[in-house]
């Protein structure tokens, strides 16, 4: 097989997102869980039909939920070391109290800026390798699937 630099950088990054994913996938409800995994049966379905512009309409969704979420959370702890006393405030008597944390704003404003132009990079730059999106959204059902049976059954 004859791979490309771009082919294993993109797997590279496919790979992150995965992991980043799957974090936060650990930490959802049941619901969303079930949610995210028939998306992403939808979105390998559609990778199979023959129409190629409503088959990119899912992938890049996927895709761009999955980017969102690995920007906030290096985003977010990017911010937690640099601001790690977010969230307390010293009072007149001198103790410590925690109140409303704010970082997490950060993460939420890079990945709504980010995460737009990432995808529209993704279009414009870097020829599509569908056996590498269909790796990615299979990889992403088995995962999903697995945490979901994880928190349910076990």
């Amino acid at each position: 097989m004859n791979y490309k630099l771009s082919d294993i950088l993109i797997g590279l990054l496919f790979a992150g997102l995965i992991i980043g994913t799957g974090f936060i996938q650990t930490q959802l409800k049941n619901e969303p869980q079930i949610y995210m995994l028939l998306f992403g049966l939808l979105t390998l379905g559609s990778l199979f039909a023959k129409q190629p512009f409503k088959t990119s309409i899912p992938f890049y969704i996927l895709l761009g939920t999955m980017l969102y979420i690995n920007i906030f959370i290096l985003t977010n702890q990017i911010v937690n070391v640099i601001s790690p006393d977010d969230g307390w405030v010293v009072d007149t008597n001198g103790e410590r109290h925690r109140v409303m944390q704010v970082n997490w704003i950060w993460g939420v404003l890079a990945g709504l800026v980010l995460t737009p132009l990432t995808i529209v990079l993704y279009h414009k730059k870097i020829r599509r390798n569908k056996v590498l999106e269909i790796s990615l959204t299979t990889i992403f059902i088995i995962l999903t699937a697995i945490i979901y049976i994880k928190r349910v059954i076990l």
